[in-house]
């Protein structure tokens, strides 16, 4: 049996590779031209401020050095992670003299040397909002040579993903890409090893005084042993550094409840039917942690008085709908034990629905329209962010405008999870206000400003949650998830039950903490031929595809769609599932995750995953039988089995239990037979020791 935990050999490998990276300043793998001149690291004469540790576990160094002959000073933020394998920088470029500097091009937060033999890269697709999402493919370095890949629109995770592994003879490395912007990436065979780099895809810029330009985030895990090792090792230090802790410690399990009411999103929401669907929600004690309200609670008539969710832009409670603002719905909620959580959109304007409100220079306009016609967008991508603007994150003062409005209204409304969206592809806006010679300048300042807007939110309002999504899960990158959580992967397939089972299994590979919608879209047959949207009852199937540390289920699902005396199945079904859910959801955070059959994103398979607490010995095994799969049995062969151990299972719906040593469990694997269109979860954990 291998360990996931980190152990000397992990670590005496990041003291030879990693270490000598950020430990001088003058190795530091970070590469930009200015005047022509190709520069590399910090410059001669660099100052060091004293190391620092933000805790025990992490040594923090700061290097800065002038450029000789310039007013530009080069630093670098760099990180060492003690209790990780890991090591990490961020690089930073200022103007401090008193005129524009010169062109900066190709500013690379990585250009470095990896040793390792016959490298093998991991990447995804990331969220295409498509059936081929979550992808990941293998690309050998050997007989491939080259690999690059970036995303499409200006979200650091749509149409690619900004993380991956490569798996050499005798090591492994885990990469990251902390940019929620336009990244771009590139793998090369070398003689030692591999050569990865990585930076905004655009870098063409001078600096007027006083500005300051950021590479990407760059983090590095190197480990030993498997791909799957490390894949393990990244959820722990996942967990132990980057999953935000707003109440000193991990976001904790939840279930999200909700009733949007009779209109598209919520835009017929109000405060009466809000607090008639509480009522009927406390009627029936139904158990919960948040109360979700999405989409369309804002003003957001059309031209033709119609709510219409997608008219974003006026930071404020719809008056008509709740003239009290939603501090009612909050208080309602709050007596249910149910906390707060609220679906913002800040960055995406619609420009004839918010005339005169906001100054000029907050809002970013496309200068040809017909530029849209190069990106990949779908016919409804295409009308929804027709008339648009953008909120000018590169702007300082207008950074410190919006971040009064949403501070205002997280406090009115108090608001404990708060959801921001991102259903724009930004990048266009961003390169046509692009200065001559200024190319990326934008999307850079704005991308600092984004940051900005959540830091500051996060400092004022200690305890709360922030939500990143983005069309789905567009926007996921290091930078993004080390303030958020992910409450679901992508708008593409929630009730698409083996597609979403693919790319939910993909997702726990790098992030612990991820959540999703409860829905079914099969018909009678098993068959999801029309694709639409139907809910169906809250039953074993929908439950087992949705299981995650976060569920949003909604009324429907429930059956408490309509008043009602008698309690409906769903949620019976509910009360039962909410009891496993409570025991899992721990492991499924803070365990190890082993994909033991892969959904073949058809319904004619199996799906099976193992969650795993080392330390324990105890985990579950779920599994997932699909709606037209024809074997009615299938054997798994569990991982981290202690073959000198005898083990107790237990299936809680089926109140079935049994004891099997480690050794027969290791050998002949573990053999389940269920229904179609059913799943099933077992528990397991060491009796004893021989």
């Amino acid at each position: 049996m291998y360990t996931t935990k980190v152990t000397s050999e992990d670590m005496a490998l990041a003291r030879t590779v990693l270490y000598p990276w950020v430990m001088d300043p003058a190795a530091l793998p970070i590469r930009f031209t200015l005047g022509g001149c190709v520069y590399r690291g910090i410059p001669e004469g660099c100052r060091t401020e004293c190391g620092r540790i933000p805790d025990s576990r992490i040594m923090e160094r700061t290097y800065s050095g002038m450029i000789p002959g310039t007013d530009l000073e080069v630093s670098a933020v760099c990180r060492v992670y003690m209790d990780h394998p890991v090591v990490e920088w961020t690089a930073y470029i200022r103007n401090t003299g008193s005129a524009d500097s010169a062109v900066i091009t190709d500013f690379y937060g990585m250009d470095g040397i990896l040793p390792g033999e016959g490298p093998v890269i991991t990447a995804s697709n990331g969220d295409t909002c498509e059936e081929d999402l979550y992808t990941e493919r293998h690309i050998d370095l050997t007989s491939e040579k080259v690999f690059s890949q970036h995303p499409d629109g200006g979200r650091g995770s749509d149409c690619a993903w900004p993380y991956s592994r490569v798996t050499c003879a005798d090591k492994g490395y885990l990469l990251s890409i902390g940019w929620p912007g336009q990244w771009v990436s590139r793998y090369e065979i070398a003689e030692s090893g591999f050569r990865f780099q990585a930076k905004q895809q655009d870098t063409r810029f001078f600096l007027h005084p006083g500005e300051t330009v950021r590479s990407p985030r760059m983090t590095v895990m190197i480990h030993t042993g498997s791909e799957e090792r490390g894949i393990n090792l990244w959820r722990r230090f996942m967990i132990d550094h980057i999953v935000p802790r707003p109440d000193g410690d991990v976001p904790p399990p939840a279930v999200s409840l909700s009733n949007h009411g009779s209109g598209v999103e919520y835009t017929e929401s109000s405060e009466e039917q809000q607090l008639q669907a509480l009522q009927v929600f406390r009627k029936f004690g139904v158990p919960g942690e948040h109360w979700w309200i999405d989409a369309g609670w804002y003003p957001c008539a059309d031209e033709n008085g119609k709510n219409d969710w997608h008219q974003t832009g006026i930071p404020a409670a719809d008056e008509k709908r709740y003239p009290r603002g939603l501090r009612p719905v909050q208080e309602k909620a709050a007596e249910l034990g149910y906390d707060f959580l609220l679906w913002f959109e800040p960055e995406r304007i619609s420009l004839p629905h918010v005339a005169g409100l906001y100054p000029d220079h907050f809002i970013l306009k496309l200068k040809d329209e017909s530029a849209l016609d190069a990106v990949r967008l779908t016919g409804a991508c295409r009308a929804l962010i027709e008339n648009m603007g953008l909120l000018n994150l590169a702007d300082e003062s207008c950074v410190d405008w919006i971040v009064e409005k949403t501070d205002q209204m997280i406090k009115d409304f108090k608001v404990k999870v708060y959801r921001q969206d991102f259903n724009f592809p930004p990048l266009i806006w961003w390169r046509q206000n692009d200065e001559e010679d200024r190319q990326g300048i934008t999307e850079n300042l704005y991308i600092q400003g984004y940051l900005r807007f959540w830091d500051e939110l996060l400092c004022r309002n200690p305890g709360m949650w922030i939500n990143s999504v983005s069309s789905g899960g567009r926007r996921s990158d290091l930078e993004s998830l080390s303030r958020s959580v992910s409450l679901h992967q992508s708008d593409f397939g929630y009730g698409l039950h083996p597609v979403h089972q693919a790319y939910l299994a993909s997702s726990f590979l790098w992030q612990p903490y991820c959540g999703t919608f409860a829905m079914s879209w099969d018909d009678e047959n098993g068959e999801y031929g029309g694709r639409s949207r139907l809910h169906n009852t809250f039953d074993n199937y929908m439950a087992h595809c949705a299981l995650c540390p976060s569920m949003r289920i909604s009324e429907e699902v429930l059956g408490l769609e309509k008043d009602t005396d008698e309690e409906p199945a769903g949620l019976r079904y509910y009360r039962i599932f909410r009891k496993i859910w409570e025991t899992a959801a721990p492991y499924m955070i803070c365990g190890d995750v082993y994909v033991l059959h892969p959904s073949d994103r058809t319904n004619r398979g199996y799906h099976a995953v193992q969650f795993h607490d080392e330390e324990k010995g105890s985990g579950f095994l779920q599994i997932i039988r699909n709606t037209k799969c024809p074997e009615g049995r299938i054997t798994v062969h569990p991982r981290q089995i202690d073959t000198e151990a005898e083990y107790t299972l237990s299936s809680p719906e089926s109140g079935r239990k049994m004891t099997i040593s480690g050794s027969r469990l290791a050998q002949e694997g573990f053999s389940v037979s269920i229904p179609a269109r059913s799943g099933v979860i077992w528990f397991y954990s060491v009796e004893k020791r021989f």
